[in-house]
Order: C-alpha cells, then structure tokens, then sequence
C-alpha cells in the first residue's frame, strides 16, 4: 500500500509525502519527488532520511517521532538535498492517524526565497549558525564569496573558527554579548579559505525559539577596502596638513561672481597663518579679502575652473603684514579648485642677501686678486735687488770671501729666490678663475704630450716614466687643466722613493662626466693627511729635503672646484699614491653650480 492508499487527515488533505507505520518504515508517496522539484525516481528516494540536510536530520526525526508518539502536528521547515545538488526548503508536517504517521512534505523554496531566503540573496554575506557550539547550518553566496570558498567547506563549521586567531577573544566576548541582548554589532578580523585575513563589520541577532536552541542570524561586511581607504585618506590628510606651503579648497557658489569663492578646507599651515586674522575657512573671496576683488586673483580661479589648465602667479602681495606669495591654482571638480600660497617673502628676503654676499665675497676676491698681483710685483723688485747685490758682493770679493761670509751669501740668495718662488705661486693661486674661463673640448692625449714637454728637464733627471692609459676628450678650460696635470705630474715624480718615478694618468668616462687618476709609485701620504695636503702652504717635509712652497696641491682644488668637480686623494704610505678628480660632463654648468649661480 502507497502512502495514496492511506486514509489521510484533513490537516493533510491534498499534500503528498509519506507514510511512517509503527515500526518506523517510511513509504514515500509517488507524487513526492514532483512536487519537491526532484528527479529522482520514487525507488531512488526509498531511504527519504539520507536526504535530510544533517543540520536538520535531529529535528525531522523528532518530529516523527512525536508524531508516533500522539503528539500534536509540530510544522517545521526543512531541507532535503535535491538531485541537482541544491538544497531545497521543505515545509514538514507529521500527524498521527490510526497507527500510522502521515508525513506532507511541500515544496516552499519560493516563500523563502521571498521572505526570509530574501536576506540571502543580498550583497551581504548572511548565515544561520544553531546550537550552543554555533555550528553553521546555511549561508548566502555573498558569505561564500567574502571567505573564498564553497558552501560545502563552510556549512558544519563552528561559527567562532572564522576569525582571526588574535580577533578570536574579542569575537568570544561579542558572541556572548548578542547571546545576553539578542544583538552585538563590532568590527573585527576574519580569515579567508586562503589564509587572508580582512577586516569585517559583523552583526549578529540571537532570538530564543520556543524550546531555547540558540539560534544565531549573522551579516558580514567586508570592509577591508574601506578601512584601506581611511587609511590612505588620513595619510594623505596628514601630508596635505604638513605641507611647508598653504593648500586651499574653494568651491565656486555663484558662477557670474568669481568673489564666491568659498574656501571650505584648507591645511595647518592655513589654518595656522590666518588664525590670527579670524580664519577663512567658511567664508568667501569678498567676505575673507574685499580688497582682492581688485586683482587677478578670482579670475584666475575662474579660469583654472573653466578651462581645466593650472594657473600661475608670482610675486602676489597679500597678507596684512605684506607678506609676498606665488600662487597657483589648479581644478579640482566642476566647482572646485585647489589654491596653493607659497610664500617667498623669506626665502626673496634670504635670496636678496645671498645675492648681497656673493657680490661682496666676487668683490672681496677681485680685490685681493688685485692686491696679490700689485704685492707680488712690489715685493718680487727689491727680491730681484736682493739676489742682484749679492751676486755683486760676490763677483767683487771673489777670492779674499771666506767660507762663512760665502756660506752667508749663499742663504741670502736662496732664501730670496724661494721668496720670489712663494709669490710666484701665491699670485698664481690667487689668479685661479680670475680670468674669464673658455670651456671647450680638451683632448687629455695632447696635453700631456705637453705637460712631458713642459717637464722634461725633471723627468730625465730622475729616469721617470710618464704614460697615458684610456685618455678621453673632456670639456673644461684648456690652460687650467694643463697646469692642473703638470701640478701632480710634478708632484708625482718629486716624492719618489729611491727606484725610478713611474707616473700614470688614466681617465673614466661615467654617466655626468669624466674621473681622472693620477697614480704614482712614491713615497705615499700618511693616511691622516690626505685632507690637509690640499691646504695651501700645508708641508709634509722639509724645505730642504723637498723644495717648494706648498701651494701646488691647493691650486690643484682650485681648478677642479671651478670646474665644478672635486678632488681627493688614496695612498698607501711608502707605496704610492693615487690623485682622483672628477670633470663634470658639462663644464659649463659644473662651473655654474661652483660659483653658486
């Protein structure tokens, strides 16, 4: 006998489902599988039970069961997995009639769907969780979507292993909370199925069924883009609000009066500069500065709008301490501009006097290149004098001067002629870029072809071996590179060490310019002196012992700084020594940035 064979009450008139006899055996209806929406023959649905959802297995058997035991119809909605793989709602009711069960099962996917199922097809992530462990028994695909993963991985899951391990007491305290006062609402961290982990709005509502099983309707949110939005909108506020100029945000609120600008933010450096005055913010153009209706100022605001070009101003006096700003302005939307003031007063005023020194420091220079030339002829006369008589004295004694009166003489002329040499050198040092520079191609080949000349006395009194290796064409002044090379040529080769000098000059092309070196085998510098040799009259030895007056290395910083380069030096004392200095690419400009132009 079919469950259509047995006599029906009329709570279930017209509803097909089962029937349950004493012993508990279930005889499905032929019309069932239809009118649930499945497939499925009535012999593949012989066993009804295993297509109960196991959330909702515990209560469709005790309905059953109260049935059989004449207890009253309890309806209930559960879900059957269907044939598609679906779960659908089922409205269940089972009522005792003799010694059998009479099961309706009616298809009520549709209700739900328009009712409660409706949350679930929200944007919003929404699940049902039961019981006190608050295990998971439904979610919204929303809900899969914000944790990346299937309804299968999530359904059967404790609610509480979503979170966060370091969220995961916090959330405790929450859930607790809801289950006190029916709803908490808190912002905390979730994971996804890839073990990413996102910031979430979480709302929980805890209503009591009538027999006390917890049931828990639970939304979340995904707001992680948001919360990284706040975030990059309070670093950008803090950067605005730090700026070391003032920003301004006008919004234009009569298009025919560019007077209307109203400025509605603005940084701390506006905020702070016009406090005293009453502040801006909130008011207009005319109401904020009438007198500036007068200039160009609104229009260039109505024209930064209009035409959506930034505009500019320099040198615009406001303020009421006259301070003097550059001003530019650039659209921002359809009414709205950004107004940055610089203001130049300080750094015009700092310029002002930088412009001031330098004219007294080229001034102050000319003057002592002037004074160096002037002595140096004056003195350079009587030294000639000096050497001049002596030299007489000499040739009229000649043969009745004793060896000390000889001796005598022979200090007076040398000590005159290092004297002559020091001026020398001095006025050249003190010549260094007086001369109008001319910066042009310089082929390092050629002149040290001439330095070889210009040193060949030198080089064959010592047996040294001047050479060149990887020699380019750099762009400086001629003559003061010359002088520049035979400097440390001359260097080279006078602080040799007992073997023969042996000098190379190579030259690095790189990305800004050139990086020249000048290596020795001599006697080296001690490591704590490689910046004190380029002072000028700064000795390592004696007179005696190497002659000269101590200027050579500091003409040689000279040149390079004119020349906007640098100059250093590497050695390994009783080894030798490397000179390095740099050419800029463009002499020109590396002569400019030397003089601070």
């Amino acid at each position: 006998m079919t469950a259509q064979d047995e006599p029906r009450p009329a709570l279930l008139a017209g509803v097909v489902g089962y029937v349950c006899t004493a012993s508990g055996a279930l005889k499905l209806d032929a019309a069932a599988p239809a009118a649930l929406g499945w497939d499925d023959a009535p012999e593949a649905l012989a066993d009804l039970l295993e297509r109960v959802f196991p959330p909702d297995r515990e209560a469709f058997d005790a309905a059953i069961r109260a049935a059989l035991a004449g207890g009253p119809p309890q309806p209930q909605v559960v879900r059957f997995r269907g044939s598609d793989g679906r779960l659908h709602h089922v409205r269940h009711v089972a009522q005792r009639e003799g010694e059998v069960v009479h099961g309706a099962l009616q298809n009520v996917d549709d209700v739900v769907s328009a009712t409660s199922r409706g949350r679930f097809e929200v944007g919003v992530g929404f699940a049902v969780a039961r019981g006190v462990d608050a295990i998971l028994v439904e979610v919204n695909d929303a809900f899969v979507d914000a944790f990346r993963t299937s309804e299968a991985n999530v359904v059967g899951r404790r609610l509480d292993s979503l979170f966060e391990s370091s969220a995961a007491a916090d959330a405790a305290r929450a859930l607790a909370s809801a289950e006190a006062s029916g709803h908490e609402r808190f912002e905390t961290t979730m994971v996804r199925a890839d073990g990413e982990v996102f910031t979430a709005l979480f709302d929980v509502i805890v209503p009591r069924n009538a027999d006390q099983d917890v049931q828990r309707f639970v939304t979340v949110l995904d707001i992680s883009d948001i919360r990284d939005r706040e975030k990059t909108l309070r670093i950008y506020r803090e950067i605005f609000d730090n700026l070391p100029f003032g920003v301004l945000m006008a919004r234009l609120e009569d298009p025919s009066d560019p007077g209307q600008f109203r400025f509605i933010d603005g940084n701390t450096f506006v905020r702070t500069r016009w406090a005293s005055h009453g502040g801006i913010l909130g008011r207009t153009i005319a109401e904020a500065y009438p007198a500036m209706l007068d200039t160009q100022v609104p229009q260039m605001y109505l024209d930064a709008l209009r035409t959506n070009e930034p505009q500019r101003l320099t040198g615009q006096p406001m303020g009421r301490r006259g301070e003097v700003f550059d001003l530019r302005v650039a659209r921002v939307d359809a009414d709205l501009v950004a107004v940055i003031y610089d203001e130049v007063s300080e750094r015009e005023a700092l310029l002002a006097e930088l412009k001031r020194l330098n004219g007294e420091l080229e001034r102050s220079n000319a003057e002592l290149a002037d004074f160096a030339a002037v002595a140096s002829h004056d003195i350079q006369a009587p030294l000639r004098s000096i050497v001049s008589f002596a030299q007489v004295v000499r040739e009229e004694l000649d043969g009745s001067l004793t060896d000390e009166v000889a001796r005598h003489l022979g200090f007076i002329e040398s000590s005159a002629s290092r004297l002559r040499r020091l001026v020398t050198d001095l006025l050249e040092y003190a010549q260094v870029g007086k001369r109008e520079a001319e910066f042009g191609e310089v082929d390092i080949e050629e002149l040290l072809t001439q330095v070889r000349t210009d040193l060949s006395h030198e080089i064959a009194e010592t047996g040294a071996v001047v050479e060149g290796r990887d020699l380019h064409v750099v762009v400086g002044d001629g003559p003061m590179l010359r002088q520049l090379l035979q400097n440390l040529i001359a260097n080279a080769i006078k602080f040799h060490r007992d073997i023969p000098p042996r000098v190379e000059v190579r030259s690095e092309a790189g990305v800004d310019g050139w990086t020249m070196t000048v290596s020795d085998n001599g006697i080296g510098v001690p490591s704590d002196q490689l910046e004190r040799v380029f002072g000028a009259f700064r000795r390592l030895h004696t007179v005696r012992r190497y002659p000269g007056s101590g200027i050579g290395l500091a003409v040689c910083k000279r040149i390079v700084e004119y020349h906007g380069g640098r100059i250093w030096m590497e050695s390994t004392e009783g080894e030798g020594t490397r000179v390095r200095f740099s050419l800029a690419r463009s002499a020109m400009d590396g002569h400019a940035r030397a003089r601070g132009a």
